[in-house]
């Protein structure tokens, strides 16, 4: 679902550049999807309440690698994945201009040249606030198509899982989505699965910087769509890069009175915003770093914060040897 993603991803930065701080109470984005198992006629919605298509954000979307986009963690290339995962892309938008507003409405194709198409652009004076509107039309018959959800639970998993690190931080808008007969409403819904959360710790460490780190007992239903229990997810500009299991580390399956529990914890840092690729969904450095960061940074934090399930864990080994012994 990335590229839904990348359409949400922009939604939430649009919001958050126009209201800042009051983004979590002024900023608005409703995601609306409709899918089935037959996947025949798939289709999404994405729009928001932030800036829109000012010129600087025309020239930001019209252009790979602009300064507007790299300060956002972002590099142009996110709209491209649109093409190449969607069949008709319409966009539609409201934004502020010479004391009033204007619109700019256009489809966005897969071709060479000339893939802003139909555009018009014109005053509208009947608006009252700016906004951006995408929609997303059938799925092309290439890997993406096999991947998307074709169950509206499953497309809430993806979603959660994704954007907790946005859903739990302190610039998050009002997000609301629809699929199907179903409605959540983040963050608020995201409280429902996180049962405890402590304030970001911040890590100083030589290699990598200042690190912050967020730990979190959530409900097993966190991890539904992971293969794993427990997770630390790395990220790089309020994205989720790579979620990566501690299962083995921790010995857990799940924990908790009901034993329904799950470890998720939330990384950020400027090491990591500075080390992504364009597309934000891969770490420039190897693989190594990531296991060196959980074992060398995490590792003492996290069995701090899980001491009482880990103490159990090692109660119920040490009955065991005993009984075979």
């Amino acid at each position: 679902m990335q590229p839904l993603f990348e359409a949400i991803s922009n939604a939430i930065h649009s919001t958050q550049a126009r209201f800042g701080d009051a983004v979590s109470t002024s900023g608005r984005v409703v995601v609306t999807v409709s899918t089935d198992r037959k996947k025949e006629n798939v289709w999404a919605t994405v729009e928001d309440n932030g800036v829109g298509l000012d010129a600087k954000n025309w020239d930001a979307f019209t252009t790979t690698d602009t300064d507007n986009k790299i300060q956002s963690g972002g590099k142009g290339v996110g709209r491209l994945l649109w093409l190449d995962c969607f069949n008709g892309i319409t966009v539609d938008s409201v934004f502020e201009s010479d004391g009033g507003y204007a619109r700019r409405k256009f489809d966005f194709v897969l071709a060479i040249d000339n893939q802003i198409q139909n555009e018009t652009l014109g005053p509208a004076p009947e608006a009252a606030d700016s906004a951006f509107h995408v929609k997303f039309s059938g799925l092309r018959g290439n890997g993406y198509e096999a991947k998307f959800p074709g169950r509206g639970s499953f497309v809430f998993q993806h979603l959660t899982s994704h954007f907790l690190p946005t859903f739990i931080g302190n610039r998050c808008p009002q997000i609301k989505v629809i699929v199907g007969d179903e409605i959540r409403h983040y963050p608020a819904d995201i409280d429902k699965i996180v049962h405890r959360r402590e304030p970001p710790i911040a890590i100083e460490t030589e290699a990598y910087g200042v690190l912050h780190l967020t730990m979190m007992e959530c409900d097993k239903s966190a991890s539904a769509d992971l293969k794993g229990s427990h997770f630390i997810h790395f990220i790089a500009h309020d994205r989720t890069v790579h979620s990566q299991s501690i299962d083995g580390k921790l010995g857990l399956k799940t924990f908790g009175p009901d034993n329904n529990r799950v470890f998720h914890g939330i990384l950020t840092g400027d090491y990591l915003d500075g080390n992504v690729n364009q597309e934000r969904t891969a770490f420039q450095f190897e693989d190594a770093v990531i296991e060196r960061i959980i074992n060398d940074v995490c590792a003492p934090h996290i069995e701090t914060f899980l001491a009482e399930p880990l103490a159990n864990l090692r109660g119920t080994q040490r009955a065991i040897i005993e009984e075979i012994t």
